[in-house]
């Protein structure tokens, strides 16, 4: 399977049933999140909401595209990679929102059938 993965310094959180903020992760480590295999009817659900180019939402259409096939919205990947981390981090942390991030590459398209792992490599 592909890879897709953030990179922070460190994350900050309370656990349920302590007052006290913890940093969890230090030093060069990397969490693995979890996978996710996509589907042609979960791109084109998602695409037809949110992102609905031909090339995402109409397998037909999409094989006479510079991508020769259906592919995922780049913004369906990037949700996927935040509910594995949703649930593998963040579940039952005192999260208080995000600054945001410094970068998201899409580094090959995704097709029906493919299989992402994500990861957090922190710094």
């Amino acid at each position: 399977g592909r890879m897709f993965s953030e990179t922070t310094e460190s994350e900050r959180y309370t656990r349920e049933g302590s007052s006290a903020a913890v940093d969890v992760y230090k030093g060069q480590q990397v969490i693995e999140l979890g996978s996710v295999t996509l589907t042609e009817e979960a791109i084109i659900d998602f695409a037809t909401q949110f992102d609905p180019q031909s090339f995402h939402i109409d397998p037909v259409a999409a094989v006479e595209s510079s991508f020769g096939g259906l592919i995922a919205s780049g913004w369906h990947t990037g949700s996927l990679w935040m509910r594995l981390y949703a649930d593998t981090v963040l579940d039952g942390a005192d999260s208080r929102g995000s600054p945001g991030m410094e970068q998201l590459r899409r580094w090959a398209p995704v097709r029906p059938a493919d299989t992402l792992t994500g990861t957090i490599t922190c710094l």
